[in-house]
């Protein structure tokens, strides 16, 4: 992967959304007409998954590898050859209790692994998390790279590089 991007909005009324932004390249001998993609955990059946490239919508199947593990079967407008690219974004919905915890009355935790169980190196990864309106960013156990204040919002971005299966990616 050349570069991916994960941008998780967490909002007022307790939804936690997502997109995906996916920019690959071949490196293979064959054609590839599909890719597959493991989801974040707690993506069901009844969560809309919507897959989109630079022309509209592609096709692609959800379906249950075991109990908590959803993979989408992405498949390509045209089969994608040696050398050759292509971006496309997948937007989710993920379940808040599985990902956001409750301390008190104002204090909560967002919990999550921004890539799990995934097989590929990632040249540029990039994580950009926005909190719901009137929240405010206090600590987390990977520095942001940035932080950005609005009147009503804060968004906190995280940069890696050269990304491998190897490391943990929990935020």
């Amino acid at each position: 992967a050349n570069e991916v991007s994960r941008e998780i909005t967490l909002n007022e009324w307790g939804q936690v959304s997502c997109s995906d932004f996916y920019y690959i390249t071949s490196q293979g001998d064959k054609d590839v007409p599909s890719v597959l993609f493991r989801l974040p955990a707690g993506v069901s059946n009844e969560t809309y998954v919507s897959v989109k490239d630079e022309y509209g919508s592609l096709e692609g199947n959800l379906f249950l590898e075991n109990e908590t593990t959803r993979l989408y079967n992405l498949t390509f407008r045209e089969a994608l050859k040696k050398d050759k690219s292509v971006k496309f974004t997948i937007t989710y919905q993920l379940p808040w209790e599985k990902y956001v915890s409750q301390y008190g009355w104002s204090d909560f935790s967002l919990n999550a692994v921004l890539f799990e169980n995934y097989n590929w190196t990632i040249r540029k990864l990039s994580v950009r998390v926005s909190l719901p309106e009137g929240a405010e960013y206090q600590n987390c156990s990977v520095r942001p790279d940035s932080l950005q204040k609005s009147v009503f919002q804060e968004t906190l971005t995280f940069v890696f590089y050269n990304v491998t299966p190897f490391q943990s990616l929990t935020l």
